[in-house]
């Protein structure tokens, strides 16, 4: 079978080949991903009366494996009018993980120090500001590397990776199936 003169016949094997390597290079980029630990965070911002905000950010440790002790978490500037609050999220209790959480009225800085972030739990911070403003998010962790991302390409195939193979694997044998010469 030349790769330029394909039959008709040859069409579905041909796309579950594709697929096939679509599948490898897929579980191959997702495990590289793996390797560097992710923290995902997302912004969400709800404007109240005026310029006041009502702002959500969430954090996810989308890693399966990497656990991140001490993870010191500085979001800046902000004009607050109200005391932060956090919320625990799935699988995190919060006397597990002891997060403090601290607001320094003077710089407009919130600072949260969590000393077990475990493999994918979440957790959100939430707190209301006099104007619309955008954080500014940054972090320190000891002994370990850290990526902190916004939601991405990089972030939803590691959220996603076994939905995206299952799809391809239906995909492969549907064509097979329809496809498959008579005999």
């Amino acid at each position: 079978m030349s790769l330029l003169k394909l039959k008709k016949d040859d069409l579905p094997y041909v796309i579950v080949v594709i697929a096939g390597l679509l599948t490898w290079s897929l579980q191959h980029a997702v495990d590289r991903l793996l390797e560097t630990p992710v923290v995902e965070y997302s912004i969400q911002q709800k404007s109240i009366s005026g310029d006041s905000t009502f702002t959500t950010i969430r954090f996810s440790n989308i890693t399966t494996n990497k656990r991140f002790d001490s993870l010191h978490l500085l979001i800046q500037p902000l004009t607050l009018f109200s005391q932060p609050t956090f919320i625990s999220g799935n699988k995190m209790a919060i006397s597990n993980s002891n997060p403090t959480l601290n607001f320094d009225h003077e710089n407009g800085t919130i600072s949260l120090m969590i000393l077990g972030f475990q493999p994918e739990q979440n957790f959100e911070l939430r707190y209301y500001t006099l104007k619309k403003e955008y954080p500014s998010i940054r972090y320190s962790i000891k002994d370990s590397v850290l990526y902190l991302s916004p939601p991405g390409l990089s972030t939803f195939l590691i959220n996603n990776e076994n939905l995206i193979i299952l799809s391809l694997i239906i995909l492969s044998s549907i064509t097979l199936i329809i496809f498959i010469p008579k005999s």
